[in-house]
C-alpha cells in the first residue's frame, strides 16, 4: 500500500482533517477542501520542503510524505494548529514554533511493516507552546531522536508518548529538551505496553543552562511488560546549570496488577478483556491530552483495536 493510500485511510478516519501530500517527485497533492489550506503555504527545493502555516487552520492537518526531502514545519498561525504527520519517508524534520503561536503536532503510527529511522529538531519561541505525540504501534525497528529547544521566555513543550509494541519489535527513543530562556517549562509523559519479545529503550533528557531561571520541568514515565521475554529500558535525566528551578522525574516498569485482574475476572469479564481495560487505563493518562476530538477518537479507537485484536490474545 502506498503512503498516498494510507494518507487517504487516515483522513477518513479523522472527521473533518483536511490532507496534504507530497509525492515521490516532490509535488504536493492536495487532498479534499482546497479552500481550507489557503493558510498554508509550501514551499519546494532541491533537497528540502517546508511548510508555512501563516493563518488559522480550522480543522486538522494531515500531512504526509513519499518523498526523501528533509521537511521544515512552520507555525506562525493566531489559533492553535492541529497537524498529524502520516508516513513519511523523511528522515530528517524540523520544527518552529513562532512568538506566541500553539501548536499540537502528532506522529501517526507508522505501517506496522514500515521500519523507521528519523531524528527531528524543534525549536520553541517566546511564549509558543508545542504540544508533540508520539504515537507508536508497530512489530518491527524505529529509532526516533527529538532535540528539542526552548529559546524564548515563556516557552513551553509538553512530549506526550504511547507505545504498544509486540512480536520481534525493537525501538529506540531519544528526548532532550533544553530551556534556554527565562521561565520556560517543560513536560515529559511517556506510556509505554510492550509484548513477545519487543524490546524498547528511551532516554528523555533535561538540560536547563544556567542563564533560564524559574524554569519548570517534569519527567514520568510507565510500562507494563505482558511477557517474559519482552524489556524495557528508561533512562530519565536531569542536567540542571541554574538553582531557581523546579524539576521533577520518575519512571516505573512492570506487569498487569494481579489483584485487578482476579476482580475484573469476578465482575464477568473474561482474562482478555481485563487485561485490555487495564492497558488502556493506562494509555488513557495520554489520550485524555488530546483536545481535538476527531484526533482523540480515532488515536484511541486505534489503539483499543490493537490491543483487544492483538496484545491481549498473542
Amino acid at each position: 500500500m502506498s503512503h498516498l493510500a494510507i494518507k487517504k485511510s487516515s483522513s477518513s478516519v479523522i472527521e473533518g482533517a483536511c490532507a496534504l501530500h507530497i509525492d515521490a517527485s516532490g509535488k504536493s497533492v492536495i487532498l479534499g477542501d482546497h479552500e481550507k489550506l489557503q493558510s498554508v503555504d509550501t514551499r519546494i527545493d532541491s533537497d528540502s520542503i517546508t511548510v508555512t502555516i501563516h493563518g488559522n487552520l480550522e480543522r486538522p492537518l494531515l500531512f504526509s510524505a513519499d518523498c526523501m526531502h528533509d521537511i521544515n514545519l512552520v507555525v506562525n498561525s493566531e489559533k492553535k494548529a492541529q497537524i498529524v504527520i502520516g508516513p513519511s519517508l523523511s528522515s530528517r524534520w524540523r520544527i518552529e514554533l513562532a512568538n506566541r503561536t500553539e501548536g499540537d503536532i502528532f506522529c501517526w503510527p507508522t505501517s506496522k511493516k514500515m521500519a523507521v529511522s528519523q531524528s527531528w529538531s524543534v525549536m520553541v519561541e517566546q511564549e509558543a507552546r508545542l504540544r508533540f505525540f508520539e504515537l507508536g504501534l508497530a512489530d518491527e525497528k524505529t529509532s526516533r531522536g527529538i532535540d528539542a529547544v526552548l529559546h524564548g521566555e515563556h516557552a513551553h513543550m509538553a512530549y506526550f508518548g504511547v507505545d504498544q509494541l509486540q512480536g520481534d519489535a525493537q525501538k529506540s527513543s531519544t528526548l532532550a529538551i533544553t530551556h534556554k530562556a527565562r521561565r520556560s517549562t517543560s513536560k515529559q509523559s511517556f506510556r509505554g505496553v510492550y509484548g513477545g519479545n519487543a524490546k524498547a529503550r528511551f532516554l528523555g533528557k533535561v538540560i536547563v543552562e544556567q542563564a533560564a531561571a524559574s524554569c519548570k520541568a517534569e519527567q514520568l514515565y510507565k510500562s507494563i511488560l505482558l511477557s517474559e521475554q519482552a524489556h524495557a529500558y528508561v533512562m530519565p535525566e536531569l542536567e540542571i546549570h541554574n538553582s531557581d528551578v523546579s524539576a521533577s522525574h520518575g519512571a516505573s516498569i512492570g506487569e498487569l496488577d494481579a489483584a485487578s485482574l482476579f476482580y475484573l475476572g469476578s465482575r464477568g469479564l473474561s482474562l482478555a478483556d481485563a487485561k485490555a481495560l487495564l492497558i488502556l487505563s493506562l494509555l488513557d493518562d495520554i489520550f485524555d491530552e488530546i483536545t481535538e476530538p476527531s484526533i482523540k477518537n480515532a488515536v484511541r479507537q486505534l489503539f483499543l483495536t490493537n490491543v483487544q485484536t492483538t496484545m491481549v490474545r498473542s
